[in-house]
């Protein structure tokens, strides 16, 4: 399973892990927006609620073949 937590403060002094790959070193990016946008089918309008969370992290890893890999990963 996959453990993608969506960016938060400090829990009890402990920064919680936002990486989704493990023997990562590098520069990570995360953001969780929230919204309002208006839909339009048949003619007629409604407007939708919407929550993303987006991120990226850029360095290099130990990939499963355990090798050390540089990359960079997306993902909204």
């Amino acid at each position: 399973m996959f453990h993608i937590l969506p960016p938060l403060p400090p829990q009890n002094g402990q920064y919680i892990e936002p990486i989704t790959i493990f023997d990562f070193e590098g520069f990570v990016g995360r953001t969780e927006v929230t919204g309002t946008g208006t839909g339009t089918a048949d003619g007629k309008s409604k407007t939708y609620n919407f929550d993303v969370d987006m991120g990226f992290m850029q360095g290099k890893f130990v990939g499963t073949d355990g090798k050390t890999h540089h990359g960079t990963f997306g993902f909204v």
